[in-house]
């Protein structure tokens, strides 16, 4: 008597596939907490795992997930070529033996423009535009940038602003100079404070004969100071206003800063990463 086969009902392959699909409201949620480089890598599995970075409830959530984590932005030419690092925010006024190594995030190759070597406007919900007559907007998060058209005028002095509805680049003729803009309701209300800050003893031995410039203040209330130009070993200077305590961070751009030794390097607090793109 031959034995009796048994029957296998195997699952079909839509079957197999949607048992595999992630709901995508789980993947955002994944996607939210990866860093830059993680992202990108993931990108890479699927159709519908690239598609998650362009989705407007993802971008909108990574960006205030990164306003909560700022960083310290730093470019830099070199090259042709403009060059952007950074590194995190939280960083403290106090003495580190090692050197932080930022992150890198990406250059632009030379002939993409020539307004590489123009001054930069501080970043905008993680955008940045160079100050020139036919400027750049840069997003260093996900590498990319585009060229706006030049700016037909008459005049010979122009001046560039950067906005942050999506992103805008205005160029303003310069009629007249003014060295202070005020914007309030009331101006008979408007009281301007004085505050004097001692620096520490060390503050000589410190920065030594660098010309330092206050990029900023962050959250925490550490002014953050930094050079103009791109020294090797490169520093920026913390100072604690509360407990009037400052120290020298080393960052450590690698063999680039030797090479690019001397070039004019823009450094920018409160830097969010935004993976919105430009297309």
């Amino acid at each position: 008597m031959g034995k009796r086969q048994r029957q296998v009902t195997r699952p079909s392959n839509s079957r197999r596939e949607n048992s595999k699909e992630i709901p995508i409201d789980l993947l955002i949620d994944i996607f939210s907490r990866l860093s830059m480089a993680d992202i990108a890598r993931c990108r890479c599995v699927s159709k519908l795992w690239s598609s998650v970075p362009r989705l407007r409830d993802f971008t909108e959530l990574f960006l205030k997930i990164s306003s909560a984590r700022p960083r310290i932005l730093f470019t830099f030419p070199h090259n042709g070529k403009r060059i952007f690092y950074s590194i995190s925010q939280h960083l403290h006024s106090e003495p580190s033996p090692l050197p932080f190594v930022p992150y890198y995030h990406m250059s632009f190759p030379k002939g993409k423009d020539s307004s590489y070597d123009y001054e930069i406007h501080a970043p905008v919900r993680g955008f940045l535009c160079s100050k020139a007559s036919k400027p750049m907007i840069y997003n260093p998060s996900t590498r990319e940038c585009k060229t706006l058209p030049r700016a037909m005028t008459k005049r010979t002095e122009m001046k560039t602003y950067f906005g942050s509805e999506k992103f805008k680049s205005l160029v303003v003729e310069l009629i007249f100079w003014c060295s202070t803009l005020i914007n309030c309701k009331d101006a008979s209300e408007l009281r301007w404070s004085k505050t004097i800050y001692t620096l520490p003893f060390y503050w000589k031995n410190l920065v030594a004969d660098n010309s330092l410039y206050i990029v900023g203040m962050t959250s925490a209330g550490e002014i953050v100071l930094s050079t103009c130009y791109l020294n090797y070993p490169f520093y920026i200077v913390y100072y604690n206003v509360v407990k009037k305590t400052a120290a020298k961070i080393e960052i450590q751009f690698g063999n680039i800063a030797k090479k690019a030794k001397s070039s004019r390097i823009y450094t920018f607090i409160d830097y969010v990463e935004n993976v919105e793109r430009m297309d």
